[in-house]
């Protein structure tokens, strides 16, 4: 008997991308969007792809992404990024998996990154390979940022890819900034420390890899970019990480 999937996908001010993102998701038996609170057309839009449309007052992306999961209905469920499409071929692929029948009980999939209405196909980002389909019973999503589901049971991989659709270069960069603080924060918590120096040491580290070792230089202009926000990412959680030591320091006494 084929076994039903569930798609969701959390929202806060996505009306560029919500449209292109539901329509790919037009194959499963269900889509639940859990919006954040969106001041843009993010809502009535979707509201055209399912009645499941639910406000959840931010909590993290962890937390948000657990609620969703927990608005699903079905056993299987499939998690997408409001920037992101599910390609025909992903779609065709996971329909052949649930119809069939498996006996894993997560899969993680290919990513392709698009950067400036271009195919990033090297750097830091290839191959990118995420947990995005799972039984609901067998997964529960952690982190602050960077969140991905602790799953229990076997993995499969599933080849044909689902496209990310990066944000513009300003975008970008507010976005990188906005993750690399949540992160330090994360890394804080847990008492992870780096000297000053760390930082521009991880950031150009990260951009050489990206964009030499990687070869993120054969993607041209849109390879440069994105691996300057990859080398901006590094450098400003370790700057953060060291900004939030050195005011611990100053409330407590400590040494740095």
């Amino acid at each position: 008997m084929p076994m039903k999937l569930s798609a969701c996908v959390i929202t806060f001010n996505e009306a560029a991308n919500i449209e292109r993102c539901l329509k790919s998701l037009s194959f499963a038996d269900e889509i639940v969007v859990v919006d954040s609170g969106s001041a843009d057309q993010t809502v009535a839009l979707a509201k055209q792809f399912t009645p499941l449309v639910y406000h959840n007052a931010w909590a993290g992306f962890s937390a948000q992404r657990n609620y969703a999961v927990d608005c699903c209905t079905h056993d299987w469920v499939f998690v997408l990024d409001a920037d992101e499409a599910v390609t025909p071929e992903c779609a065709a692929e996971i329909k052949r998996i649930l119809h069939k029948g498996t006996d894993k009980t997560w899969f993680t999939i290919r990513r392709r990154e698009h950067q400036g209405g271009k195919l990033i196909r090297y750097g830091a980002c290839n191959p990118s390979y995420q947990i995005r389909l799972f039984r609901r019973s067998c997964g529960k999503f952690e982190g602050d940022v960077h969140e991905y589901p602790r799953v229990t049971g076997e993995m499969g991989v599933i080849e044909t890819p689902i496209d990310h659709y990066a944000a513009g270069t300003a975008e970008m960069f507010q976005k990188f900034k906005r993750y690399a603080h949540i992160s330090a924060h994360e890394k804080f918590r847990a008492g992870e420390r780096r000297p000053m120096y760390y930082a521009p040491f991880s950031g150009l580290a990260m951009f050489l890899k990206a964009y030499f070792t990687r070869l993120g230089i054969l993607d041209g202009v849109a390879g440069l970019y994105r691996a300057i926000g990859d080398g901006y990412y590094f450098y400003e959680r370790q700057a953060e990480l060291y900004r939030l030591w050195k005011s611990e320091s100053k409330k407590t006494g400590n040494p740095l």
